[in-house]
């Protein structure tokens, strides 16, 4: 019994560990993205302006 309670908690313990660093990857993932587009799109204004002017 001892035994069964033991892995249940450390596969708990992994689960949220993991979890925890997947949500971590995935916002990582997704600020880079956003970051990428902005850059792109600031990219684009400065080059729209520049031929204006």
């Amino acid at each position: 019994m001892e035994r069964g309670l033991v892995q249940k908690v450390y596969q708990r313990i992994c689960f949220v560990v993991l979890a925890t660093l997947s949500s971590d990857w995935k916002e990582r993932e997704a600020k880079s993205r956003i970051e990428k587009r902005e850059k792109e799109s600031r990219g684009e204004k400065e080059k729209r302006e520049a031929r204006k002017s």
